[in-house]
């Protein structure tokens, strides 16, 4: 192709890339002049659909409630007439809590109210402009994404910011930019910014978000920060003449916070400033854990129930079981998150294996979440026994197998030990040089003992041997001009040992012993048929040259 050509093409190439991005801005603008947006929603509204998900919180929902309704009741009157707005303090909210008590969960929820874009980001990310790792502008930037590359609909959206208490300030001696850095970044963009963002493929535009009308919210578990909260009123009463009304253990620290806790955490005092509502999230308590598996109507119980109903399995919950659940998700103090762990670490074997089975249904009870393990094998042994065997009868050419008392017992300690799978754990011991065997002897009925599954190769050796050693007898009398080769009965039982211990088959072990030693003295001396005893196959070499030896004296004494 010529140089004129080529040109030609790259020309082609970039015509095409510009008439996209033409195409693309017209759809971003014909977006943009429909744009509409509606919020009706009072306080008391929102709180009453989070109240259908989220457990308890009751004091974190009401402040989230009136922050998202009056900043989108103000964010509507705006759009509708520009002339009328005036200068208001932001909503941005800052949450505060322990891991797993709802603060993510509550938010993905009200976004979903409000329907606008929402999305998540995580602190620790992020680091000052201009240094290795993500900057505060990539916020806007996957906002935007998440806003199908809408402008108007970004510049309304909700921005989930967690694990700010990661960008706590330290000590260093150097520019902390994954700490303080980040927090200044964000200042401006907290309040009222005009942003560029770069967005696009190959063809890079630069877009401006006004984060007038984005609604912040940042969340961190901020551990420490109570004793910060405490220790503070403990000074207030020292200072105070009064005698405190109250123990301080039974203060609620959340409902006494003040944004100089938060400066003695870490976070700058602009910062803070710039998040004008600030409301924790309590610990779960066992009882909130338990109505959050029979009240939520997100509850994870559904969610397992619509897992196992794909495979048209029932799954049912005792409420001993539930209670069980709550008790060791309380304990283990993850809160929510505890719940799923424990679900899945019962039911693990049961989602593995019934599937494969006739089983259709499943009711989980107490037992079952102290013991899933004992109950899986006592439940469903059985039916996975005999899966298997219909499996393998399949698979294998019709073999048939039978299991003896003690070979289905320690398959059963082998599965509470090691963890495995029952039918995992049955395909692992008997499938392979074992399974082979059996189809191609013809074998249709099979007594599986504990003998054979504990030593599946001695048990393969077993079946062979014989037609094996029958078959070397063959091919050596091939190889070496018609030489009949016999096994003495402690020959055989030695070359039985031999392969055992050594991963090889009897065919590899006889042709290294006998082939390269034995075979070219026995032609020697014309022997056509031969004993292979014990002493022969220890040093096939030494007795061969004594056979040769004595054969040859026998010969000079015969001609003198």
């Amino acid at each position: 192709m010529s140089a004129t050509e080529h040109a030609g093409d790259d020309k082609s190439k970039y015509e095409a890339l510009i008439r996209q991005h033409q195409q693309q801005e017209e759809r971003r603008e014909e977006e943009e002049e429909e744009f509409n947006f509606e919020f009706e929603l009072t306080p008391r509204e929102v709180k009453g659909q989070l109240d259908r998900f989220v457990i308890s919180q009751d004091e974190a929902k009401k402040y989230l409630a009136n922050a998202i309704c009056y900043h989108y009741a103000r964010v509507q009157k705006a759009l509708n007439d520009p002339d009328s707005e005036r200068r208001s303090i932001k909503k941005n909210v800052l949450l505060f809590g322990p891991t797993g008590v709802g603060k993510t969960y509550t938010l993905e929820i009200l976004s979903k109210m409000v329907g606008v874009p929402f999305v998540k980001e995580n602190a620790p990310e992020f680091t000052s402009e201009g240094y290795v790792g993500r900057s505060v502008k990539d916020i806007l930037r996957d906002l935007y994404i998440a806003s199908g590359n809408n402008k108007e609909h970004t510049q309304i959206g909700i921005v989930y910011l967690d694990e700010v208490d990661k960008l706590r300030g330290s000590i260093t001696f150097s520019k902390d930019v994954n700490g303080v850095e980040v927090q200044r970044a964000l200042l401006k963009m907290l309040e009222d910014a005009v942003v560029k963002i770069e967005v696009g493929g190959l063809m890079k535009q630069e877009v401006e978000i006004d984060t007038k009308n984005i609604l912040f919210i940042l969340s961190g578990a901020f551990n420490g920060l109570e004793d910060i909260v405490y220790s503070r009123l403990a000074g207030e009463e020292e200072e105070s003449d009064n005698e405190l009304e109250q123990d301080l253990g039974e203060v609620d620290w959340r409902k006494t916070i003040v944004p100089e806790d938060f400066v003695r955490f870490g976070l700058e005092e602009e910062f803070i400033g710039r998040l004008p509502i600030r409301c924790g999230f309590k610990p779960l308590t066992e009882e909130d854990l338990y109505k959050i598996l029979t009240t939520s109507e997100d509850s994870p119980i559904r969610q397992y129930q619509e897992d196992f109903a794909t495979y048209n399995i029932a799954l049912s919950f005792t409420e001993d079981a539930l209670r069980e659940v709550a008790r060791r998700a309380a304990q283990q103090a993850t809160g929510a998150r505890g719940i799923v762990s424990i679900f899945e670490g019962a039911l693990v074997d049961f989602m593995y294996e019934l599937p494969s089975t006739d089983i259709d249904s499943l009711e989980v009870d107490a037992d079952l979440i102290k013991d899933p393990k004992g109950v899986y094998i006592d439940l469903l042994f059985d039916d996975i026994l005999e899966s298997y065997i219909r499996s393998f009868r399949s698979k294998y050419g019709g073999i048939n197998l039978n299991f003896t008392r003690d070979a289905i017992e320690w398959v059963k300690d082998v599965v509470r030990v090691d963890g495995k799978p029952i039918s995992d754990c049955l395909r692992e011991t008997l499938e392979g040089q074992l399974a082979t065997s059996l189809k191609a002897l013809s074998i249709k009925e099979f007594e599986i003992t504990q003998d054979i599954l504990q030593d599946p190769a001695s048990a393969y050796l077993d079946l062979t041997f014989d037609l094996s050693l029958k078959q070397y007898i063959d091919d050596f009398k091939n190889r070496h001009q018609g030489i009949e080769l016999s096994f003495s009965e402690d020959a055989t039982e030695y070359i039985r040992n031999a392969v055992r211990s050594n991963p090889v088959s009897v065919e590899v072990y006889l042709t290294g012993a006998l082939d390269n030693h034995l075979a070219p003295g026995l032609s020697i001396l014309g022997l056509r048929r031969f004993e292979v005893t014990v002493p022969v196959l220890e040093n096939p070499a030494d007795y061969l040259k004594g056979e040769v030896i004595r054969y040859y004296k026998a010969e000079t004494n015969g001609k003198e």
